[in-house]
């Protein structure tokens, strides 16, 4: 089984016959990317193997996790898995009989594995939710509880194109590009007062203990407007929460850009030792920082007018 995700070549080896149908339904999608935009000097191999081993672990949604620049490994309940970049090699060991081998699975261990290997090349992930208009990219940065996801997902109810929920991947060996993988909008659970859409969405449980509702794309009924490649005009903004009910929008500097950008950054996101380098040189025409209020069409408005 081989995907191309992030235009970088996968090849999953398993056999255990529920893990080559997950496989398919997690990066099946990658399988259209045009030849041209997949990279030839760089591939990976995830071997994904049937156990009989057992672990500590027994709580189902729970992952036991150690992660280095190059290195990580982890557990879970009947699975033990690693991957090392250097080798460009993944490896799991699993216990049918024990395993959730469901969408926890295939999202937390599968998905882990294969990202962390594709994003060891010419992939700088940066914690942003982004969205394209007339040619332009607006990425929206900031922490967990920023604000991304609802500020992303009110643009694209407006027609935006989607690009990325949480997370950017920017490479340059070919001219800057910008990737991403909009699979759903993931919210918390006070989203549901400005997006009724969200009530009856069964909530998930996350290993670290966060609880989302996950709105899968394309939406019923609506085309697909998920992109997974851009290159183009790019604007950033950060998202601040404030008190007021209208929100207001300030330019700011490169520098301050960038000090931004390479502060606080979370775990996940601050494996690499080249990101302020990629994120200094990243052409970005305009970068500001939007104090959010609770009026969410306003605020969505002033996205909006960024576009023009």
């Amino acid at each position: 089984m081989k995907y191309p995700v992030l235009g970088v070549r996968v090849l999953i080896k398993s056999d255990i016959p529920i893990i080559r149908q997950m496989a398919d339904l997690r990066f099946g999608h990658w399988c259209n990317l045009p030849e041209h935009s997949v990279c030839k000097d760089f591939s990976v191999i995830v071997t994904i193997c049937e156990s009989d081993i057992s672990t500590s672990i027994k709580k189902k949604e729970t992952i036991k996790y150690n992660v280095e620049p190059d290195f990580f490994s982890g557990e879970a309940a009947g699975v033990i898995f690693e991957a090392d970049r250097k080798a460009g090699q993944a490896k799991a060991y699993v216990n049918p009989i024990t395993a959730n081998l469901s969408d926890f699975f295939k999202k937390n261990i599968m998905e882990s594995m294969v990202l962390f290997l594709a994003t060891g090349t010419d992939r700088e992930p940066l914690h942003a939710s982004a969205v394209i208009r007339n040619k332009t990219a607006l990425l929206i940065c900031g922490n967990s509880g920023s604000g991304k996801t609802t500020l992303a997902y009110s643009l694209y109810k407006r027609g935006a194109y989607v690009l990325a929920e949480s997370a950017i991947y920017i490479s340059r060996k070919k001219g800057w590009q910008l990737w991403g993988d909009p699979l759903e909008f993931n919210f918390k659970r006070d989203a549901i007062e400005q997006f009724p859409e969200l009530l009856n969405i069964p909530e998930v449980h996350l290993p670290d203990g966060r609880i989302k509702i996950p709105l899968k794309l394309p939406l019923d009924g609506e085309s697909d407007r998920r992109k997974r490649v851009f290159s183009g005009n790019i604007i950033i903004v950060f998202p601040e929460r404030m008190g007021q009910s209208h929100s207001r929008i300030f330019e700011i500097s490169h520098a301050e850009m960038l000090k931004r950008a390479t502060s606080n950054r979370e775990s996940g996101f601050d494996l690499s030792g080249t990101f302020e380098n990629t994120m200094s040189e990243l052409p970005v025409s305009s970068s500001y920082i939007l104090e959010t209020g609770t009026d969410i069409m306003q605020t969505t408005t002033i996205l909006e007018s960024l576009f023009h």
